[in-house]
């Protein structure tokens, strides 16, 4: 009767904690799903991580483009003049471990003492006492890291280690799209950047006033599209060689785009 009354209370709590997972993942797809900014994705990701492991510090790297270092871009403590600028290389400290072996670490008690664990004297989050790092995987890629951190020692779930981990592989795509979208949206800044640079350039090749009408000779103008690179080099030839090699470069490169995208608008 005992052993049937353990069997049941330990099916309860099997169903608790399954049915806590299921809430914590709808909430974390139905957040990050509705926003592509990627400080906003990395902010909730932290809360969610925090409301769950119960932690007093969470830190969030990400892999940089060049892909051989991390860098902190979201705590809980935020530490505004400190994201960003915190970076880890690939195998350095537990945070790079993990990100190299893409191996989840867990340290119960005495985390500075593990022989990885690096010390950054303006954190103080480097006295904690307990600490557990994840990877986050895209396409089985690692982007990031993960950690969560407990002032005092503290013996770790196993349901936790496993929602911890459910949760680092399930934003990793989220992470990565919400990065595509900054870098198109970087890109497409500094193409209108680059126009209105051209525009100004282009504004300066024209004459400021009409010529004095002459005796029997009509003047006239029209506007013409922007064309290849091909026709602004060849007129007027004159002044394009009077600019400089950047500015040359620029007007080449945007009047080659602009005439590509006006061919797709219109097909």
């Amino acid at each position: 009767m005992e052993s049937k009354k353990r069997t049941a209370a330990q099916l309860e709590q099997a169903l608790r904690e399954k049915a806590r997972e299921v809430d914590v993942l709808h909430r974390i797809s139905e957040s990050i799903s509705n926003t592509l900014d990627l400080e906003a994705v990395l902010r909730h990701i932290v809360d969610v991580v925090v409301e769950v492991t119960k932690a007093d510090a969470c830190l969030l790297y990400l892999l940089s483009d060049a892909r051989d270092e991390l860098i902190l871009r979201a705590s809980k403590n935020p530490h505004p003049r400190l994201i960003g600028r915190i970076t880890i290389g690939l195998g350095e400290g537990i945070t790079g471990w993990v990100a190299r072996e893409r191996t989840r670490v867990v340290v119960p008690s005495n985390a500075s003492e593990d022989p990885r664990f690096k010390f950054f004297n303006n954190l103080p989050e480097d006295r904690y006492q307990a600490f557990v790092s994840v990877p986050i995987l895209a396409k089985k890629e690692v982007s990031g890291v993960i950690n969560v951190q407990h002032k005092r020692s503290r013996r770790y779930r196993e349901d936790e280690l496993a929602l911890l981990t459910t949760i680092a592989n399930q934003v990793g795509g989220a992470i990565e799209n919400a990065r595509l979208y900054e870098t198109i949206r970087a890109n497409e800044d500094r193409l209108e950047r680059e126009i209105r640079f051209a525009q100004r350039v282009q504004a300066a090749l024209l004459p400021t006033a009409l010529p004095k009408r002459l005796k029997g000779v009509d003047v006239a103008a029209r506007f013409l599209p922007a064309q290849p690179e091909a026709a602004i080099v060849r007129r007027p030839a004159d002044r394009y060689a009077a600019l400089g090699e950047r500015q040359r470069a620029v007007l080449q490169r945007v009047g080659a785009e602009f005439v590509q995208r006006h061919r797709e608008r219109h097909r």
